[in-house]
């Protein structure tokens, strides 16, 4: 059985969170579309 592999990017600090949903692997030096 195989499952699609999810990337999740999360940037914060102490006040602001930032989630990021990406609907494809992550590419090293790329601009990858997100849902935020």
């Amino acid at each position: 059985m195989s499952r699609a592999r999810r990337a999740l990017l999360v940037v914060g600090d102490v006040v602001t969170d930032v989630v990021a949903r990406h609907r494809t692997p992550l590419a090293p030096a790329t601009d990858t579309a997100a849902e935020i």
